[in-house]
């Protein structure tokens, strides 16, 4: 399909930490949920789910540590039927929840795009909910770092927070209004929070909630899938909360056909309006309904959503590949707190090609070139050369014969600083033969130094030292001294000259 129904990506998507962020994926009434893009090294990319809180809310202490909240206990929740929460922003400008974002549709939208197909088959309905009880459990039984259960109740199960991906699995998201035991966001008892419509009567009454309200819920949505129609129709008023705690239940058959008995009984306990009556857990109501009804495949589910929503799953994949491809010719821009989280992550300045691959060097530590390299292990192979030699068997006869000027160069040579790695400015590396008893090749470039055995010289004492010559860019002596780079003593062995190694 072509791309012309979307808008064009910004040249310099807004960054939010590590984030470029797109556009909207879903608004709610404390937030919203913006596809974006994670700036990854090597490049690195992955497109996750933004929750950010809208700005007039961002600046009140309540709502931020809402937000917060909402991140530390989903984050204690490790289940393939939850979406899991991947990072958290905190900049002083903007709360962030970062989640992995989950190819797929809503079940409320898809549900109504099943309008006018039929209701959704019964199969497909199983499957949903026994994904979603079971992801309810995990984060029922979720515990904290130190092992303490977190008891945490989600309070807000209804179509609109179960995702259908386009997997056929079933994930619960939204953990904003959650209780449990350690929130920094108050959650007193007397004040109902969620959707009236799939609020248990405890949660209806302000009463204390636990894993049993959540089951109440599921049941909830499991009969308006089973039935095809509201369990309590209407506007959310005070009429919903009347019915629901005085109306008798009826069993989803009743409005539908072909539900077996055992789903009838299955659903009338998880809408018993007593926390005891209901199933003890959301696995156990889970292992029932897997037990009454045999739940479609993951594949069959996954076709049912593109049978009913397949336009709309197409319009989101076409867009999120987009914002895959997409690379901004500028580099966005960020709130002030989070450009200056982004300060230390600043590219370096480029490398000349002989440097080092070196990582942030210290300022006052010099780069060292790649002749500098080179120059350190011809140094360090003429001091182990000469170490060598005065460690050799008669030492104390051989050593009389090397000249006093020699020995004094092999000591300087290892007490010098100069046997570390050069950093100076240097001319482009030139490639050095190393030293040999045989003959050698001639170094490759014409500027450097030979440091080949040459077989044909004669046996001769040893030179007086002349000054050191270098220019003032650093080069090395003169090549008329070091050429050859070493001398013979009276036995006719080979002594390097140190100098010719600084």
């Amino acid at each position: 399909m072509s791309s012309s129904r979307f808008a064009s990506l910004p040249d310099d998507p807004p960054i939010i930490g590590r984030y470029r962020v797109y556009g909207d994926l879903a608004a709610g009434g404390m937030a919203t949920v913006h596809f974006a893009k994670l700036i990854g090294a090597a490049g690195f990319s992955r497109v996750v789910a933004l929750k950010r809180l809208h700005r007039h809310l961002a600046a009140e202490p309540h709502f931020r540590a809402m937000l917060l909240d909402e991140a530390r206990l989903s984050a204690r929740v490790n289940h393939p039927n939850v979406v899991r929460t991947l990072d958290v922003i905190d900049d002083g400008d903007d709360v962030v929840l970062v989640m992995e974002y989950v190819p797929g549709e809503s079940l409320a939208r898809a549900v109504a795009g099943a309008r006018g197909r039929g209701r959704v088959p019964i199969e497909i309905a199983v499957a949903i909910l026994v994904g979603v009880l079971n992801g309810l459990h995990a984060a029922h039984e979720a515990r904290d770092a130190h092992g303490t259960p977190l008891a945490i109740v989600h309070r807000d199960v209804s179509p609109q927070n179960i995702l259908i991906g386009v997997d056929g699995a079933a994930h619960v998201i939204d953990f904003g209004i959650a209780k449990a035991a350690s929130r920094l966001t108050s959650t007193t008892d007397g004040v109902a929070k969620g959707k009236q419509r799939y609020m248990a009567p405890e949660q209806l009454l302000g009463e204390t909630v636990s894993r049993a309200t959540d089951v109440y819920s599921a049941g909830v949505v499991l009969w308006e899938l089973l039935a095809g129609a509201a369990l309590f129709d209407g506007p959310e008023s005070e009429g919903i909360v009347t019915r629901a705690l005085t109306d008798v239940t009826r069993a989803p058959s009743a409005v539908a056909d072909g539900i077996p008995a055992t789903l009838d009984a299955i659903v009338l306990r998880a809408l018993a309006r007593t926390p005891r009556a209901r199933f003890a857990t959301a696995r156990a109501m889970a292992e029932e309904l897997a037990a009454a009804v045999s739940p479609a495949a993951p594949a069959e589910v996954a076709a049912w959503l593109h049978r009913v929503v397949g336009d709309a799953l197409e319009l989101t994949e076409e867009r999120v590949a987009r914002i895959e491809r997409h690379e901004p010719t500028a580099e966005g821009t960020h709130s002030a707190a989070s450009a200056r989280a982004l300060e230390g992550l600043a590219r370096p300045a480029p490398r000349s090609s002989d440097e080092a691959p070196t990582l942030a060097a210290p300022a006052s530590t010099p780069r060292r070139t790649g002749r500098g390299w080179v120059r350190a292990g011809a140094v360090a192979l003429a001091a182990l050369a000469i170490a060598a030699f005065l460690a050799s068997g008669g030492v104390g006869e051989r050593r009389a014969r090397v000249s006093p000027e020699l020995q004094l160069s092999a000591a300087r040579l290892a007490a010098s600083p100069a046997s570390a790695p050069s950093t100076e400015a240097t001319p482009a590396a030139s490639t050095v033969a190393l030293p040999a008893d045989g003959p050698s090749a001639a170094a490759a470039s014409p500027t450097a130094p030979s440091l080949a055995h040459t077989p044909s010289v004669a046996t001769r004492p040893p030179a007086p030292r002349a000054p050191r010559s270098t220019t003032s860019a650093g080069t090395p002596p003169a090549q008329a001294l070091c050429s050859p780079p070493f001398l013979f003593d009276a036995d006719g062995h080979k002594i390097y000259k140190p100098e010719c190694f600084h």
